[in-house]
């Protein structure tokens, strides 16, 4: 990697040499790559290693071998301070269509060991930073659009954004 100056600013995203191997399949081998900030995509036939590269990206995975660093953060060893910046909308989302914002949070809570009703004054607390009253009581929905990182700092990956494209 170059070092970075005013004309060649340090990348979004740094890998070298990333290899990621599953018992019978390389699912990455060798990639080498810098991103610098703006649209980026990832194109590929299933089984090309994407999805596995942008799990390593955010630290959910860890790589065989290689460097990554992603805006100066190593994924797999400062995860939590990375995904302060980073938003991931994964290919099948997990979030239950279903449930409220505020049920949501208020079961997060208990299943982290707070007793239901600290959970729930919790709840109060913390999405009356999300939105109006009204957008806490609706079902959880994906808008991606209008999505936004709380600072104006980051950046978002999206995974099989093409496919549900295709269906669409």
């Amino acid at each position: 990697m170059l070092e970075p100056s005013p004309e060649n600013p340090a990348p979004l995203i740094h890998v070298e040499a990333l290899t990621k191997r599953f018992p019978g399949v390389v699912a990455l081998d060798a990639l080498s790559l810098d991103i610098a900030p703006g649209i980026v995509g990832l194109v590929g036939a299933n089984g090309a290693g994407k999805s596995t590269l942008l799990k390593i990206l955010l630290g959910l995975l860890a790589p065989t071998s290689g460097l990554v660093q992603v805006m100066g953060y190593v994924p797999w060893t400062q995860g939590t301070l990375l995904r302060r910046y980073v938003g991931y909308m994964p290919e099948h989302p997990a979030l239950p269509p279903d449930i409220s914002a505020t049920e949501f949070v208020a079961n997060a809570g208990q299943l982290s060991g707070l007793p239901a009703k600290a959970a729930r004054e919790r709840t109060a607390d913390v999405l009356r930073h999300v939105g109006p009253v009204q957008q806490r009581r609706e079902h959880l929905a994906v808008d991606i659009g209008g999505a936004r990182l709380g600072n104006g700092e980051g950046f978002f990956l999206l995974d099989g954004v093409g496919a549900q494209a295709e269906r669409q």
